[in-house]
């Protein structure tokens, strides 16, 4: 049997992936013998008999109040049910919301983050129909599938919105207290610590996208490049940007950025605030329209960099400036960058950038091009050359 719509909860730090039921396989077995027991279901392809089996597993975790644990049969649930009905591809997003008007206060906050993230994915499995559809005013259906795309896109900024909503729960709540839900990852303890940061990114993907513009009011938030997204992370902070359109994708991606970097600005380990200051200054970069915005994105990858050069995540932000360069065409100056980034920390994720644009800038390139048939007045035979010494051509009578 395959499965159409939403990975277990575990897969909520990764892109969704449509894979059998073993998929839940690729976490470590539980040592409770009911947990293997609905794995078992799952592996043979018996969804219904899993379904069974989780109901009790719900209760008991739930009377135990350990949330994670119930959320994450919940959400097994839910997903199983869904594959079960294909023809309902929007099944799970109803049974979720349903659950969640149920569940213990407790539960709530993360079940929402939860929520806003499958209908994120729902959106992107689907963003074909969505984009092809005529505008309908003022629809009643409930079948997610016959909105169209400011609807869809609405709805999923209003889930957002609510989830973010219980941010307090949220921020004191460690990545580690829910890791049977999550996909182990580095990252998702020092760059996203807690279930608020992995919301927040989520719900930042998702007003970065490229969908939004077209639905832009015309008095939508207008990032600019002589705008603070560039300045320091004190000069950030202290902006207080303000539009008619306060739905503006781009004026809420500003704003949760500024409230990540409040978040953490007094963290012991800086990782989660300079992963979030970076990916502000990348966001100015994608987003922000104005003939200085190169410069003033290279001016302040180099702040970054100098400033933190001590940590990792600079090389990251030499990559970013490497990249910059070389597509400037200044080859020469980004591998002289890209090769002090990979210098700095070797081991790191901006290292292994670094690495891989060298490589690419010190490829061997060479191509001959003339044309097919000679006569008088005779062609040339330009040759194109990178890295090469020598170029060796044969002529064949």
């Amino acid at each position: 049997m395959t499965r159409r719509f939403i990975a277990p909860l575990f897969l909520l730090l990764i892109t969704v992936t449509l894979g059998a039921f073993a998929q839940l396989a690729t976490k470590p077995a539980s040592t409770d013998s009911q947990w293997k027991e609905v794995e078992a279901a799952m592996n043979e392809g018996r969804p219904q008999t899993a379904i069974e089996k989780l109901e009790p597993l719900i209760r008991q975790a739930t009377e135990a109040k350990d949330f994670p644990a119930a959320i994450r049969a919940i959400a097994t649930k839910i997903d199983l049910e869904g594959s079960i009905r294909p023809d309902q591809p929007d099944l799970q997003i109803r049974r979720l919301r349903s659950e969640i008007e149920t569940a213990p206060a407790e539960m709530q906050p993360v079940m929402k983050a939860v929520l806003a993230n499958w209908m994120w994915q729902f959106f992107q499995q689907h963003r074909w129909q969505f984009a092809q559809r005529t505008q309908v005013s003022q629809s009643q259906d409930e079948d997610m599938l016959t909105w169209d795309l400011v609807r869809i896109l609405q709805a999923i900024d209003d889930q957002f919105t609510a989830a973010l909503a219980g941010k307090e729960l949220l921020q004191s709540t460690p990545t580690e207290s829910y890791a049977v839900l999550l996909e182990d990852s580095n990252a998702s303890t020092s760059f996203r610590p807690t279930m608020y940061d992995v919301l927040a990114h989520h719900a930042l993907e998702f007003y970065s996208a490229g969908e939004q513009v077209t639905t832009l009011a015309s008095n939508a938030f207008e990032l600019t490049a002589d705008s603070p997204i560039f300045a320091s992370r004190e000069d950030f902070l202290a902006w207080n940007p303000q539009a008619p359109d306060e739905r503006s994708p781009l004026l809420r991606a500003v704003r949760l950025y500024q409230d990540l970097l409040r978040f953490h600005q007094d963290d012991e380990d800086p990782a989660a605030r300079l992963d979030a200051d970076l990916l502000r200054l990348e966001f100015g970069n994608n987003h922000a329209i104005g003939d200085e915005k190169t410069s003033r994105y290279q001016a302040a990858l180099r702040r970054f960099e100098s400033a933190h050069a001590s940590h990792p995540i600079s090389t990251r932000a030499l990559h970013n400036l490497a990249l910059t360069v070389h597509e400037q065409g200044d080859w020469a100056e980004a591998h002289r960058i890209a090769s002090q980034g990979l210098a700095r920390f070797p081991d790191s994720v901006g290292a292994n950038r670094c690495y891989n644009l060298i490589q690419q800038i010190e490829a061997k390139e060479a191509s001959a091009t003339t044309e097919r048939v000679w006569n008088d007045p005779w062609p040339t035979i330009d040759v194109r050359y990178r890295n090469v010494d020598k170029v060796f051509l044969r002529l064949i009578k």
